[in-house]
């Protein structure tokens, strides 16, 4: 089953890709560095919340079979 996280992932990157499609064909550069780059923010901001994911489930794992020994 998808994440929360993911699932709003893929829409907002749908909709930014919307918005960045109608703002380059009217024109507005301004408007589609916008979109470009918080897209890009949103994209490393949910990566780095994932690696921390896992490197916790890492540690988790680590502790608990560290104790069983």
């Amino acid at each position: 089953m998808l994440r929360l996280e993911t699932i709003s992932y893929l829409i907002s990157s749908l909709l930014l890709a919307w918005g960045g499609g109608w703002y380059f064909t009217h024109g507005y550069e301004l408007g589609l560095i916008l979109c470009c780059a918080l897209w890009a923010t949103i994209t490393v901001w949910l990566g780095l919340r994932s690696l921390r994911f896992l490197l916790r489930q890492r540690r988790l794992s680590t502790d608990t079979d560290g104790g069983s020994e």
